[in-house]
């Protein structure tokens, strides 16, 4: 169902709810209006001589006439037609005043009141009473010759003798005897059927909603259009609706969504097109130094046929190229579950001692074939911290790797390990050529490699430092890197210890 035709449907559901409360409520207050009435009619005659009157004779009393109150006559009219006898006189209550000789009481009052005595079981010494009501506080509704009547059943103060109940009846204005053939024509001064009334109101409330509506629909039709279009452009653009009321905030809001969707496309295309060329670069790099060990391992295997004993530098050489790809995959390995969040911390508690000693073996042949002396240095105590072991490890030895492979034969390179209070620093430092202070803040970035690095070593992907850095990130640590007193680099890992 359309909107239009949702708020149409509401708001009939609603009048009709609100129309039939408001006829059952007018409809109760009639109902308690006239058994008060009725009630006060028949104890004020009853009390003003009407009991003597009715105990003195209960077999044949009754009191009033039973006969519909007047109406006005028609509007076209300017008084009554010609040979018509005269109106009866209006007393103060603007009733017809009955015949002399029978004003009191209820007559007087209320001249369509009629009243029947009964005794305390509900008999009637009256063969023409009518039954009783159930109850005292019911209001009744009967049709009597046509007419509709309501009526009450009032207890009288005292409880005994043939008048201790009464009946009382009244005819509702408005209500004529039959027609003709039993039909009953409503007379001039007669409202409509409150179900007329019912269907002309939410016939014009629903007209009203619905061409109120109509200018909202244009604008929602108006800006679906516009959201699809967006769509199709690949959320190039906007669907800005003029206004400030809900449509225009709607708009705006699609018009900030289109933007974080082409904010996150433009990153997607961005990752992909890094990825092609990480994946592009990467084949590359790792088929340079296999390529490399392939023909170092060939022509070892030549010699060994020939029977001729391996070069040692010749095998130096493969080893260093078989650490070199062993290392490069390691790292790519890393930077891909870091990428994709899934390299999640696995915490102990680690001996820094110990993977100080770790990275400075495995990395010493590789030093030594550089020709690079590598010195290492713990505290005599254990340096515990709370740490992804393996992480760590390859942080350490990512930076004592570049130390070693990015320096020049016959320098230094160190690993030391100090102790500041509660806290660790971790410093690996040479004396190689360093790095230009303009590239210090641009080194950490991934695939970024100082220029003197692409020189001595263009396979490198300069994935070490980025790995470092986020490894640090991810333990809380901090990471810096900067320039050594000896001339070289010096980067620093340092952190809270583990409490004892």
């Amino acid at each position: 169902m359309r909107l239009r035709g949702r708020l149409v449907l509401t708001v009939v559901i609603i009048s009709a709810v609100l129309l039939a409360v408001l006829l059952l409520v007018e409809r109760t207050t009639e109902n308690r209006a006239l058994r008060l009435t009725l009630e006060e009619v028949a104890l004020t005659h009853m009390q003003q001589g009407g009991r003597e009157r009715c105990e003195a004779s209960p077999s044949d009393w009754s009191a009033g006439r039973l006969r519909r109150p007047p109406r006005p006559p028609p509007d076209h009219l300017d008084g009554p037609p010609p040979g018509a006898p005269p109106p009866p006189p209006v007393g103060p209550d603007g009733l017809p005043e009955p015949p002399p000789g029978r004003r009191g009481g209820a007559e007087r009052l209320f001249g369509e009141v009629q009243l029947f005595a009964y005794d305390a079981q509900g008999v009637s010494a009256n063969p023409l009473a009518p039954s009783l009501p159930p109850g005292e506080d019911e209001l009744q509704r009967v049709e009597l010759d046509g007419q509709e009547v309501v009526q009450v059943r009032v207890y009288m103060p005292w409880t005994e003798g043939p008048c201790a109940q009464v009946l009382a009846r009244r005819a509702l204005p408005g209500s004529p005897p039959p027609g003709p053939r039993g039909r009953r024509p409503p007379p001039p001064d007669r409202m409509p059927s409150p179900w007329v009334l019912i269907a002309l109101s939410l016939g014009v409330t629903g007209g009203a909603v619905f061409l109120a509506m109509g200018p909202l629909v244009r604008r929602l039709h108006r800006l679906t259009t516009r959201v699809r279009s967006l769509a199709r452009a690949d959320y190039l653009g906007e669907v800005a609706e003029p206004g400030n009321d809900e449509v225009a905030e709607l708009s705006r809001a699609f018009d900030a969504a289109a933007r974080e969707i082409r904010s996150g496309l433009e990153q997607q295309e961005q990752r992909e097109r890094a990825l092609r060329e990480f994946l592009e670069n990467t084949t590359h790099d790792v088929n340079i130094p296999l390529t490399v060990l392939m023909g170092h391992l060939a022509a070892l295997r030549e010699r060994l046929e020939r029977g001729e004993p391996p070069e040692r530098e010749r095998l130096g050489s493969a080893i260093d190229e078989a650490h070199h790809i062993g290392a490069l995959i390691h790292n790519l390995t890393l930077v891909a579950r870091l990428d994709a969040g899934t390299a999640r911390l696995t915490r102990s508690r680690v001996d820094l001692n110990e993977v100080v000693r770790r990275c400075a073996a495995r990395i010493r042949p590789v030093a030594k074939e550089a020709q690079v002396a590598l010195e290492s240095a713990t505290p005599e105590a254990p340096t515990w911290v709370d740490a992804d072991v393996t992480l760590v490890e390859q942080a350490v030895g990512n930076l004592l790797s570049n130390a070693v492979r990015h320096n020049l034969p016959g320098r230094h390179a160190a690993l030391i390990l100090d102790v500041v209070g509660e806290r660790f620093e971790l410093r690996v430092l040479d004396d190689g050529p360093g790095i230009p202070p303009e590239e210090l803040s641009s080194v950490m970035e991934r695939h970024a490699r100082g220029n003197a690095a692409r020189t001595r070593n263009p396979s490198g992907r300069g994935l070490g430092l980025s790995i470092t850095a986020q490894v640090a990130q991810a333990h809380g640590w901090d990471f810096r890197l900067g320039a050594s007193e000896e001339g070289g680099v010096e980067a620093v890992l340092g952190g809270p210890m583990s409490p004892h």
